[in-house]
């Protein structure tokens, strides 16, 4: 082989070279594109991740994001995933506003947004929640303050009965006067709204003084049913009514003492709250009504109150929707003399 020959041959082999050097540089890649539901498959010879979605008419929103990141080159076989944001509503408070996302956790919207969750704050559905499929947020901004603030207690009438009078006239003694306390009050606000005043601590600053009065006793009491009853005492009385719902008595079935009375006995129709300090506990007592509503009937002292002081009374009714109707009412109240059975205290529950 001469020189000229050989020559040739190594020009040939570099040409070949060269030819299949640049076929690999031009090699196809087959990638796939996954776009929420959408799947599509590009054959390109580009390593660059944009043109390759233009390629495949595909744009993207500011939000959305694409994994992996766009200036990533293509590779063959590669996968190409992308993330579409969601419209997310959040409520904070009285404010509403609204962020495009592709997170889904609850914790993490909120920290994309810069909001501030304090311990006392509720957050629905919970921070470490997925995003419902109602794609909304409500946050619950809630506060608590301590408030103290003085409050009159009324005196109570002490009434006696007398056979120095005629029946039903009302000889004043002495008039009593008012009481002063210090109430402090747990303030919680919702939204800045109060919603709840819940009474901590109670300080007497002044000691109310019960007034005393005489009345002409009548010798039996005669119910609305017709019974005739002895009594020993008459108390002219403010009347309030409470039940076992969480807003009357401010504890739910799972506390120890839901339902249970000063005196340790189970709330029911026929209890009553009063101020031991006019209305001894345990004592028997007729309630008459001095309006339209029939008489709540008989009923034993068993209760008490932080808001029953002097002369009210506080009757226990069967359901909350009663209790509320009753409002506030006048009532006479008979301390009596016989005892009072269970079977007779039935309150206002035929009603």
């Amino acid at each position: 082989m001469n020189r000229r020959q050989v020559v040739i041959i190594a020009g040939s082999l570099l040409v070949i070279a060269a030819i299949a050097f640049g076929w690999g540089l031009t090699s196809q890649m087959d990638v796939r594109i996954l776009d929420q539901n959408k799947e599509v498959h590009l054959v390109t010879t580009s390593k660059d991740m944009v043109a390759a979605l233009a390629l495949a008419g595909i744009e993207l929103n500011p939000s959305d994001r694409i994994l992996p990141s766009l200036d990533t080159p293509l590779e063959d076989q590669m996968d190409i995933q992308i993330i579409r944001a969601d419209l997310i509503t959040v409520k904070d408070g009285t404010e509403e506003m609204a962020l495009e996302t592709t997170r889904t956790k609850v914790a993490d919207i909120l920290e994309e947004m810069g909001l501030v969750i304090n311990p006392s704050d509720q957050v629905y559905p919970s921070l470490n929640a997925q995003i419902g499929a109602d794609r909304s947020i409500e946050i619950l901004r809630m506060e608590e303050a301590i408030e103290v603030v003085e409050e009159v207690v009324a005196q109570a009438m002490v009434v006696k009965s007398t056979s120095s009078l005629s029946p039903g006239d009302l000889q004043v003694k002495t008039e009593g006067t008012p009481g002063m306390v210090e109430v402090t009050y747990r303030m919680v606000y919702e939204n800045g709204k109060l919603i709840r005043k819940e009474p901590i601590a109670t300080t007497i600053a002044t000691e109310a003084v019960s007034g005393t009065a005489d009345r002409g006793h009548e010798k039996l009491l005669v119910t609305d049913s017709g019974q005739p009853i002895r009594y020993k005492a008459v108390h002219y009385m403010s009347a309030t009514a409470y039940d076992l719902s969480y807003a009357s008595c401010g504890k739910y079935p799972d506390h120890p003492a839901y339902g249970i009375t000063f005196s340790g006995t189970h709330a029911r129709p026929g209890v009553v709250a009063v101020d031991p300090k006019v209305i001894k506990l345990k004592s028997g007592l007729y309630v008459e009504s001095l309006d339209r509503w029939p008489d709540y009937g008989y009923a034993k002292a068993e209760d008490t109150g932080s808001a029953i002081k002097g002369n009210k009374i506080d009757l226990f009714m069967h359901s909350n929707k009663l209790a509320f109707r009753f409002g506030r009412r006048n009532v006479r109240v008979y301390e009596l003399l016989d005892p009072v059975t269970e079977e007779m205290m039935v309150g206002f529950s035929g009603l």
